[in-house]
């Protein structure tokens, strides 16, 4: 994992690996991967899966053409509320491209 600053303001952990390098063969089998071990954790929430390629397509947004798929999977996993900002803490997001 590498940190790293998106449009120099958002901080953002990423992992990257080639095609070659994963045992799934699209990114709707990582997301149900995804899925599947969240939803088999007592402390996890699955929230939304969303997808980012379908939805920019259907509103004429601009795609790189490199990019052939994109979706998102955001879950949360909390242990408790010590006090009340840790509400404000952003659930966690898993993007695939």
């Amino acid at each position: 994992m590498q940190q790293k600053m998106f449009k120099d303001k958002y901080p953002i952990f990423s992992l990257e690996f080639s095609k070659a390098e994963s045992k799934f063969a699209t990114t709707p089998a990582i997301i149900e991967y995804l899925h599947g071990l969240i939803e088999a954790d007592p402390k996890a929430v699955n929230i939304a899966i969303f997808d980012h390629y379908t939805h920019t397509k259907s509103v004429d947004g601009v795609i790189n053409p490199e990019i052939s798929d994109a979706q998102n999977i955001n879950f949360l996993f909390w242990l408790g509320i010590a006090f009340s900002r840790s509400c404000c803490c952003p659930p966690t997001l898993v993007w695939c491209d």
